[in-house]
Order: structure tokens, then C-alpha cells, then sequence
């Protein structure tokens, strides 16, 4: 059996709970997984297991976690992809700032009025400004950022953006 483990942090606990283990058994791959902050544990390629704790914000320590089929779920290349942060003007003038994990597509939707509700009366918009993440949690904290920002600082973005 070949298992391996993927996971955002990797502390000095589990380092050694690894290292016992890898001792006496089987050992064990773990790998720095920095698109999430679950767990996540594969065996042989065809188990597939995702370790949560969201539960935990109810004040107490409880774990979840759930079996997935890997054949029906190709969640690794879903989390190995990357995030956009991106700002389209809209006809209008206006600027609208969101984030995206397939920006064209995302582009294409607000085009076609099926996109955020600020866009669908202010089409159609034109890309002028992205970056690129390699998770959600951290596009999400920049999208922020940039909506903070006043017109005229979004507008310098955009006038130093180069694709």
C-alpha cells in the first residue's frame, strides 16, 4: 500500500508522528500542499480522503473527514489550480474587481450579462488588470485589497498592467 499525504502546514508534531510511523510500517509520502488548508491522503491511487476541522469553530475539537472516489473526483488538479484577482471596465467607465479560477471564462460570463449583478446592466466589460494566486484564501484577501482601492489607484493598475 502506497499512501501519501498532502497538507498546508507540516509541523514539527507531525514530522515525528511520521517519522514513528515510517519506522514500523509502510512509509509514508507527505507533501506540501499550499492550495488548501485541509488534508488531504491518497492510497494506492485510488482512495481518496479529505481531512477537515471545520467543525472545530463550534468550540470544540472535533475532525471530519469524508471518502471520495478518485475516478469520479479529479480533486488534485482542481486544487493545483490557480486564482485570479482581476478588474474589467465596464462600458460605463466603471470598474468591477472580482476573482476567478478560469479568468476567460469568467470574462466571457459577465459579457453575456450572466456574470455579478454590477455587470450585467454596465456590459460589455474588458479585462484590464489581473494577478495571479496559487490558492482562493489568499485571491480573496488581495480582492479586497483592490476594492478598497479609490478609482484612481485601480485606474494606475490598469494603466500599468502588462499581459
Amino acid at each position: 500500500m502506497k499512501a501519501t499525504i498532502y497538507t498546508n502546514k507540516i509541523s514539527q508534531i507531525l514530522k515525528l508522528d511520521l517519522k514513528k510511523h515510517n519506522q514500523q510500517y509502510e512509509p509514508i509520502k507527505i507533501h506540501k500542499f499550499s492550495k488548501a488548508h485541509d488534508r488531504f491522503l491518497i492510497i494506492d491511487q485510488k482512495f481518496f480522503y479529505h481531512f477537515g476541522a471545520s467543525l472545530k469553530d463550534l468550540g470544540k475539537k472535533w475532525f471530519a473527514f469524508s471518502k471520495l472516489n478518485i475516478e469520479s473526483v479529479n480533486i488534485l488538479e482542481k486544487l493545483k489550480q490557480d486564482w485570479f484577482v482581476y478588474i474589467v471596465e465596464c462600458k460605463d467607465g466603471t470598474y468591477y474587481t472580482g476573482i476567478s479560477n478560469d479568468l476567460n471564462h469568467r470574462v466571457e460570463q459577465h459579457n453575456l450579462g450572466k456574470g455579478a449583478k454590477y455587470t450585467r446592466s454596465r456590459g460589455p466589460v474588458s479585462l484590464v488588470y489581473c494577478e495571479k494566486y496559487s490558492n482562493h484564501s489568499i485571491a480573496l484577501k488581495r480582492e479586497c485589497e483592490i476594492k478598497k482601492l479609490t478609482r484612481s489607484q485601480k485606474k494606475d493598475l490598469a494603466n500599468n498592467y502588462k499581459e
